[in-house]
């Protein structure tokens, strides 16, 4: 693959301009039978757009890359677009609501959705104590989620997309996010047992949650606009799976080392919410029993400060665990650009 001046994030960045210009006149269409219906909760879909536009959308731009691998001439057609926008919707959806399970109340540096109800709530009503204020802020959010799904399938369906396809990107996208919310599930019971489970579960785990969605999908969905040869679907999902695991020890990793600044949410909440990612996993194999009782009266404990939060990040660097899973990350990387020589359409497509 013949690729020149290739810059990852102006690649993004051009192809979200597309996405969210392709969202805005859809998106303000719907306001309309909200104001028919219920005018209060109008804000819902530019509150969506506005969501959905904080990203980087990832998922979206690789939809429209995978199409671009098979059929180059007509990558950014109105079609594509409408897949790529309905992934965007699915991506925000599914945030919205992991948001109110994980309690969250910061999302790429702003209110969370769930969140930004419970405020209006708050000042229609300055006397509502703050339990009751959350409670409807997220059961307005478990709505406009919802909703957010029901807007990225009626994208697919009332697209031009030929028939054939269109059902195809329907099936997967159901098959895909069933998967997800599976996954999910799965997360949110191990956050409430005691038992941590164990590092290749928590990978499997991480394929279902993470790489079906941000990778799988958006390629099959790809794959089908840009009529993919059949024998190219099992690499891409291979290519998903790698990409999905590799990305979310990522994300573990920036969960414990980085910045809210580049996160967009607190660093150590994954730790004040008991996640159980292969970084504790892997850390807790390596621990004397006297540490293992003090990694417990910390993780998971939501009074714990800083410094026990450093505690931790000490015992996953000086016990090698940060350097093994980055060698793990090395050796992912490695079986990607494998999958990837052996795309058809690797040859044929050159990038400016």
């Amino acid at each position: 693959m013949e690729v020149t001046n290739l810059n990852p994030l102006e690649i993004l960045g051009s192809k979200k301009k597309s996405i969210i210009a392709y969202l805005e006149p859809f998106m303000e269409k719907q306001e309309s039978l909200a104001r028919d219906m219920f005018p209060q909760v109008v804000h819902t879909f530019q509150r969506v757009l506005d969501f959905t536009h904080g990203g980087k959308a990832i998922r979206g731009s690789l939809v429209l890359l995978a199409k671009q691998l098979y059929d180059q001439k007509s990558e950014m057609t109105e079609n594509a677009l409408a897949a790529a926008a309905s992934m965007e919707l699915l991506q925000s959806y599914l945030l919205i609501h992991d948001d109110i399970m994980d309690r969250d109340e910061i999302r790429r540096g702003a209110e969370s959705v769930y969140m930004q109800y419970a405020n209006d709530m708050g000042r229609a009503e300055p006397g509502l104590e703050k339990q009751a204020r959350i409670h409807f802020g997220e059961a307005l959010g478990i709505c406009a989620g919802d909703i957010t799904n029901f807007l990225a399938i009626q994208l697919i369906t009332e697209s031009d997309i030929p028939l054939e396809q269109k059902s195809q990107l329907i099936r997967l996208i159901n098959r895909e996010l069933t998967r997800v919310g599976l996954a999910q599930m799965q997360d949110v019971y191990w956050s409430g047992i005691t038992r941590v489970p164990s590092f290749d579960e928590i990978q499997t785990m991480y394929i279902n949650k993470t790489g079906r969605y941000t990778f799988v999908l958006p390629f099959l969905l790809g794959a089908v606009l840009g009529q993919a040869p059949e024998e190219d679907y099992l690499i891409l999902q291979k290519l998903g799976d790698n990409l999905g695991i590799l990305f979310q020890i990522k994300d573990d990793e920036l969960g414990l080392f980085g910045k809210s600044k580049t996160t967009g949410k607190p660093v150590g909440s994954d730790l004040q919410e008991g996640k159980k990612t292969v970084y504790v996993a892997e850390v807790l194999s390596c621990l004397s029993a006297e540490e293992k009782t003090r990694f417990f009266s910390i993780f998971g404990n939501p009074q714990a400060s800083e410094q026990d939060h450093d505690w931790i990040r000490d015992r996953i660097e000086q016990t090698g665990t940060r350097n093994k899973l980055a060698q793990h990350m090395d050796t992912l990387l490695s079986s990607c650009m494998a999958s990837i020589d052996k795309l058809s359409g690797k040859d044929e497509m050159s990038t400016e």
